[in-house]
């Protein structure tokens, strides 16, 4: 195998979360500007090999075998002088940095970490949090350029890690409208829920509205296409989330001709231009089930030109965010692949 241009580093690469979506942004550009890349991935997580929840320090196996591998890459002289990480958080960057040296480019895209009031970690590992902070900023001082995916992350990220500020960049993933969407609304049925299950993205909002006696629809961990495809067919989409960067599921069902309930604040500020009245007050808590269920009552009742009127006003908003030239994915893969 020949040196490449480009090593692309994916830890966890999932075909039903935003690291598919953002392989699949790189490598469409890079074979467009035949730029010759190589490919490290830790976990493939498909339709064949599912994530173990229940196996002991699983998230620990992929975060090995990139660093075995970018080993083996050295040896055999075919690590490329730019690389990029996609999911920072869950590869040892320090490991990476030693073995590459300083002369070549390290980015990465960041979609979540220690920096957010509720990261996983801020509910997992207590009485930590300086040292975690210490520890992350450190972990992101090793990188050359570090993406964000919305103005709304940048901020937060600089307010703990200001430090880092040359070198970080908010740049809005690529998104494409192509769904197959059911073009009327009376022709859609029912509300989903389609994040993790965890705290940070509320699932236990979901779980104490379907106790309540709410249907409430899931299609978590499907592969990206056939996701798209059944969001089209649901009036709304719930996303009582406590932490989101950018909101991958609430951004595709815009796309996809679905309502998208989500809070008044974080990404979706910038992002999503909805009435206010389908928006959840922050923070998100036992007052959310009553808005929720208060939101879905308007959904019902709302006409067909309203309908049309909030999805076209939202996509038109949506798209003007991700076409910026300064800000959008493209801008991001000029400072990969050139800078």
């Amino acid at each position: 195998m020949l040196k490449t241009d480009l090593t692309i580093i994916i830890p966890w690469f999932s075909q039903s979360d935003w690291t598919s979506l953002i392989f699949s942004s790189l490598k469409k550009e890079a074979d467009r500007k035949k730029i010759k890349f190589n490919l490290i991935i830790g976990e493939c997580i498909g339709k064949k090999k599912k994530v173990q929840k229940n196996e002991p320090f699983s998230f620990l196996y992929p975060k090995l075998k990139v660093v075995e591998k970018i080993i083996e890459f050295s040896h055999k002289n075919i690590l490329a002088d730019r690389i990029v990480i996609i999911d920072s958080s869950f590869v040892n960057m320090k490991a990476i940095r030693y073995i590459a040296g300083d002369n070549k480019k390290v980015s990465c895209f960041v979609n979540g970490g220690f920096f957010q009031d509720y990261d996983l970690d801020r509910q997992t590992i207590l009485g930590y949090q300086n040292e975690l902070l210490k520890f992350e900023e450190g972990h992101y001082s090793l990188m050359d350029n570090i993406f964000l995916p919305s103005k709304y992350a940048l901020k937060i990220f600089l307010k703990k890690y200001p430090s880092l500020k040359h070198k970080c960049f908010y740049n809005y993933y690529d998104l494409e409208d192509n769904f197959n969407k059911k073009g009327r609304f009376s022709e859609k049925r029912g509300y989903l829920f389609a994040s993790r299950e965890s705290f940070e993205k509320g699932a236990d909002i979901v779980w104490k509205l379907i106790k309540s006696g709410l249907k409430i629809d899931s299609i978590i961990g499907l592969e990206n296409k056939v996701f798209r495809k059944k969001l089209s067919g649901f009036k709304a989409l719930l996303v009582p989330s406590r932490a989101d960067l950018f909101g991958f599921c609430a951004l595709e069902s815009i796309f996809a001709g679905t309502i998208p309930i989500v809070p008044n604040g974080f990404s979706y500020e910038e992002l999503i231009l909805i009435p206010g009245y389908l928006k959840l007050s922050l923070p998100i808590g036992d007052k959310t089930l009553k808005e929720i269920k208060n939101i879905i009552k308007i959904i019902d009742e709302i006409p067909e030109e309203t309908y049309k009127k909030i999805i076209i006003g939202a996509r038109k908003h949506l798209l003007s965010k991700m076409s910026d030239k300064n800000h959008n994915f493209l801008a991001a893969v000029r400072k990969i692949f050139y800078e």
